[in-house]
């Protein structure tokens, strides 16, 4: 069998997976993780160490085979490009959102363990079409849909990260006021519009910039950053990935707009969406 068949066989795979994720997901079952965290999913690591889990080894497992064994094809500019843009995304969520989170919640390892069975079929897919089996002559750097999906990339990429960095500027606030209002001569302190999620976290209504137009800023801004990135790559692997990560993170974020509307009530605003502005 050509490997050229096998990474196909990967792509109809992860097509495949892409629509069970969302029909599990939308009808009978939500990821455990952060504000919607449950028990009963077996043994569980620390938050932190199993997100670097999480995100490390897709960075990984995409280079391992787009590297191995090293060939011309994978040194084209273009593919270049297309590693480095990847490369990037992978490098914050290892490092920066770890490092800057008030807080993560604890992982299952059958969660941890599924991710990267997956991320192991993505990285083969993805780094071999990218790789040794890229088709790229290296003139697609002048072409305008690698720079529209340049630009896409960078937009959703920035915009992940501020959304981010801005939720977690505002649960520390709220932490520091939670904190103050245990205090004997602040007790009067108004927290009531704090929530305290499943694993002890303190949660506010998010505001200011995407979270004006939606609840979950940075699933959105992920799911254009991967668009991008797909127009840039124009291969199929590349459009695959960006629907499993779309087939993934939309329906999470209908589970935890449905949990910022049951724990803020009336507080909450009314015409915010939960992931796509002014449709989802």
């Amino acid at each position: 069998m050509s490997e050229d068949l096998l990474v196909w066989y990967a792509i109809y795979f992860k097509l495949f997976v892409s629509f069970v994720v969302v029909v599990v997901l939308l009808f009978f079952q939500t990821v455990p993780m952060g504000k919607l965290h449950r028990g009963g999913w077996g043994f569980e690591l620390p938050g932190k160490p199993a997100w670097v889990i999480f995100e490390l080894f897709p960075l990984l497992s995409f280079h391992f085979f787009y590297w191995y064994p090293v060939s011309e094809s994978s040194l084209n500019p273009t593919s270049l490009i297309i590693l480095g843009m990847f490369t990037l995304h992978y490098v914050q969520r290892v490092f920066i959102y770890p490092l800057t989170a008030p807080s993560i919640a604890p992982v299952s390892i059958g969660l941890i363990l599924s991710a990267c069975m997956l991320n192991t079929v993505n990285g083969y897919m993805n780094g071999r079409s990218h790789g040794p089996l890229n088709t790229y002559t290296g003139d697609e750097i002048r072409e305008p849909y690698v720079w529209v999906g340049m630009a896409t990339f960078l937009w959703g990429f920035l915009s992940n990260i501020y959304c981010d960095q801005l939720m977690f500027y505002l649960r520390r606030k709220a932490i520091e006021r939670y904190n103050d209002s245990k205090k004997g001569d602040k007790a009067n302190v108004d927290v009531s519009d704090l929530v305290i999620g499943p694993t002890g976290s303190i949660y506010v209504i998010p505001t200011g910039y995407l979270y004006e137009y939606v609840s979950c800023a940075p699933y959105f801004a992920e799911c254009v950053e991967w668009l991008g990135w797909a127009i840039a790559s124009q291969r199929p692997s590349a459009f695959t990935f960006s629907i499993f990560v779309f087939a993934n993170l939309v329906p999470r974020a209908i589970s935890s707009h449905k949990w910022y509307l049951q724990k803020f009530g009336e507080k909450y605003p009314k015409n915010r969406k939960a992931v796509i502005p002014f449709l989802l």
